[in-house]
Order: structure tokens, then C-alpha cells, then sequence
């Protein structure tokens, strides 16, 4: 192997779309506080619908049609295509969204022991 990870092709399709939402929605890098669920349904369903447009083949779903058209209540809920792709997006949207996040700053060696030892250097050791 090379080192590259296999990705599958829905993702390398659908990872530039989410990465230009959150481009739109917050130009700067650095993230202070995340987005509500109103502002997160509205950028999946941006997502959703380019996605749709470009890739109409990923909304039909011959057996989600044939379930929704006979009106039987189900055991156990039904997740077609439509709703397991939202939650692709929403899982890949939230991924990039919290490595977004601003991480602390810890300085190097600055008022800190140099050999970035536990107990090195504190009056106790």
C-alpha cells in the first residue's frame, strides 16, 4: 500500500460540498462556537441538495417508494436512502465543524519544565 486511506467515492464527492458550506457560513478558520440545529439543518439540507442535483441516481429508491406507497405501519422504522444519506452529511458536516474548533494554546517550553516531564521540576519531586 501507498499510505492513502481508501475512502469511497460518495465521500470524495460530498466532502468538498460540506467544506465549501462551511466556507460560506464561516469564512475563518478558527471557531468559537458551533452552529445551532436550525443553522445545522439549513447547511445539510444545502448539502443535501447539491448533492441531489448533481447525483439524482442517490435519491431513488425503488423500495422506499414501494414502503411509503402501501401505508402499512412497520415494526421497526424503515431508513431509506434519503435518510441515511442526510445523516452521512450531517456526520461528516459536524466531523470537520469540530476540527475546526480553536485547540487551547500551551506554550512549548515557557513556563514549563524543559524536559516536559510530569513532576520534573516541581518542588515536590
Amino acid at each position: 500500500m501507498n499510505g492513502t486511506i481508501p475512502y469511497p467515492d460518495i465521500y470524495r464527492k460530498l466532502y468538498p460540498k460540506v467544506e465549501d458550506t462551511i466556507m460560506k457560513y464561516y469564512p475563518y478558520s478558527d471557531m468559537d462556537e458551533m452552529p445551532t440545529e436550525e443553522e445545522l439543518e439549513k447547511m445539510i439540507d444545502e448539502i443535501y441538495d447539491d448533492m441531489i442535483n448533481e447525483y439524482p441516481e442517490i435519491e431513488e429508491d425503488i423500495r422506499e417508494r414501494r414502503v411509503m406507497s402501501r401505508g402499512v405501519n412497520m415494526q421497526r422504522p424503515y431508513y431509506g436512502r434519503r435518510r441515511i444519506f442526510r445523516d452521512f452529511i450531517s456526520l461528516i458536516l459536524l466531523g470537520s465543524l469540530f476540527n475546526r474548533r480553536r485547540r487551547p494554546y500551551y506554550p512549548r517550553y515557557r513556563d514549563r519544565d524543559y524536559y516536559n516531564y510530569p513532576g520534573y521540576g516541581s518542588p515536590y519531586y
